[in-house]
């Protein structure tokens, strides 16, 4: 018997596989709610049984009626399951009928519990199978919520489905706002860890971290925040002062005639100034993005111990700031040298539109309008100055 208390084990060989294992605790408890309906329906078939051979072999039983008293004991078990899944789930056919008073009495106290019990197994599995779907409930109450607001305020079409298409894209891929809340319920040690396994490698691929300690790399990876852009949006409005980087994570991004993808940066401006930006950022399709405030990054590097990462961020920025400018010298040059390729071609494409004639009308033309502009009478100074005699 001292054996048996080794079943009071079993509770912290649950905890361990908890801990070892990755579980769907929703699926685990569907399981342990099926497991426990077969054992009641089993318990209650065996009681069933039990009872009428209690009563003596000279008392007419359920056995008797149903002329099962001979019949093999496999064949006695699968009625008496029948009975008791019946009973369980409130069914109750009656074609297998009591016949004494203790069978009734056994029927009653089977009725009771098992109605009690089938009423507890449906409000937990309804609300099981209810928080499985919960982000998906969320969704669709949320699109409800827009679909009336949007018929309240009698939108147009076309905003319509820009909001419609904005909530979509952000119910599929926000997956890890979703999760930030879980964070909050995290310590400072196992917040930074979950940092630096979701951040760490792409910040480490970026230039200007790439030769950042850990502890700065944390911090910054714990600073960032999410955001999602419906497509054809200004990220970065003209003029706008420098305020935010931004690490694409999904989507694509027009800005200063590049395209850019997922891992790629811009606004990185805001690392050595925050100065009014001279260009725009336009989301191409629905975009998700990382977001650095310079805020952030400022308070930072303010911390003593980041001193030789600001004089590296520093160095690499002004790195980044010359080969800019450099970009933006050279993209002058093209454009005024377009400019007067495309002048001198359209003064080409004029002159090889005009005909012998044309030209020598237009000379006739400029003559006459120098002969009228010349005046009749003219001193002799002038007339010396222009070169004609006096009349």
């Amino acid at each position: 018997l001292a054996k048996l208390l080794r079943v009071l084990r079993a509770g912290r060989i649950v905890r361990r596989l908890e801990a070892s294992m990755s579980m769907d605790y929703s699926k685990l408890a569907l399981q342990s709610f099926l497991f426990s309906v077969i054992s009641v329906c089993h318990l209650m078939a065996c009681l069933w049984r039990m009872t009428a051979n209690l009563q003596g072999e000279d008392v007419e039983t359920w056995l008797h009626v149903m002329e099962l008293d001979e019949a093999p004991a496999f064949d006695q078990y699968v009625v008496c399951l029948y009975w008791a899944t019946m009973t369980l789930s409130t069914i109750g056919y009656g074609d297998v009928s009591v016949a004494t008073t203790e069978e009734r009495a056994v029927a009653i106290t089977c009725m009771i519990f098992g109605t009690g019990f089938y009423t507890f197994i449906v409000g937990s599995v309804t609300g099981i199978v209810t928080s499985m779907n919960a982000n998906r409930q969320d969704f669709y109450q949320r699109m409800d919520q827009l679909n009336h607001f949007v018929s309240e305020q009698r939108f147009p079409e076309t905003l319509k489905m820009r909001l419609r298409d904005y909530f979509r894209f952000k119910n599929r891929y926000n997956n890890f706002c979703n999760h930030q809340g879980l964070l909050q319920y995290m310590s400072p040690m196992l917040r930074r860890e979950v940092a630096v396994h979701t951040h760490m490698p792409w910040i480490r691929a970026l230039e200007f971290f790439s030769d950042c300690c850990d502890d700065f790399v944390i911090e910054v990876a714990m600073s960032l925040t999410y955001l999602t852009y419906p497509a054809n949006e200004l990220v970065i409005s003209f003029a706008e002062e420098a305020e935010a980087m931004y690490i694409i994570n999904k989507g694509v991004v027009c800005t200063q005639g590049i395209i850019l993808t997922a891992k790629m940066v811009f606004g990185t401006d805001m690392l050595w100034s925050n100065a009014r930006r001279f260009y725009a950022a336009r989301s191409l399709t629905f975009l998700n993005v990382f977001v650095l405030h310079r805020v952030n990054l400022m308070r930072i590097l303010e911390n003593e111990k980041f001193v030789s990462e600001k004089h590296k961020l520093y160095k690499v920025s002004v790195r980044a700031q010359f080969r800019e400018e450099v970009l933006v010298g050279q993209s002058a040059r093209l454009a005024l040298r377009s400019t007067a390729i495309l002048n001198l071609l359209r003064w080409i494409g004029k002159r090889a539109s005009l005909t012998p004639l044309d030209r020598g009308c237009r000379r006739a033309w400029r003559f006459s309008l120098n002969c009228t502009a010349t005046p009749v009478l003219t001193s002799p100074s002038t007339a010396a100055h222009s070169g004609r005699l006096p009349a």
